[in-house]
């Protein structure tokens, strides 16, 4: 990743990521780690400040366990909060053309997409 000329890594797998973090950290690279689960609708102010997180990382790998549930959440809401593009453009973009499905593995991404997005100012 540090020589794509990734900056910061943000992490949002559960469980120990030790190793991997502090091989990053050695390599220079930011690390910010938000732990998370698609299994429950996940509060805006959070996932907001993981976006905040991105925005301010400079060139930013984000990743889960798989890369498609968690992340494309992140990404897609990224794009309508920054980049400002429209939310059923960027959900189908960012997640639906990278292969989230909703089941079984987690069923409140998309909905905690609409929740972070329903009250937005």
């Amino acid at each position: 990743l540090r020589a794509l000329g990734v900056e910061s890594i943000v992490d949002l797998r559960g469980g120990n990521v030790d190793d991997e973090e502090t091989a990053a950290r050695r390599l220079g690279l930011r690390v910010v780690r938000f732990p998370f689960s698609g299994l429950f609708v996940v509060h805006r102010e959070f996932l907001v400040r993981i976006v905040d997180a991105v925005r301010s990382g400079g060139r930013v790998y984000v990743h889960c366990d798989v890369g498609r549930d968690r992340t494309s959440l992140i990404v897609a809401l990224y794009r309508v909060l920054v980049d400002g593009w429209q939310p059923g453009v960027a959900w189908q973009r960012e997640a639906v053309d990278y292969g989230y499905r909703p089941w079984p593995w987690h069923p409140a991404i998309q909905a905690s997409y609409r929740a972070a997005l329903k009250d937005r100012r």
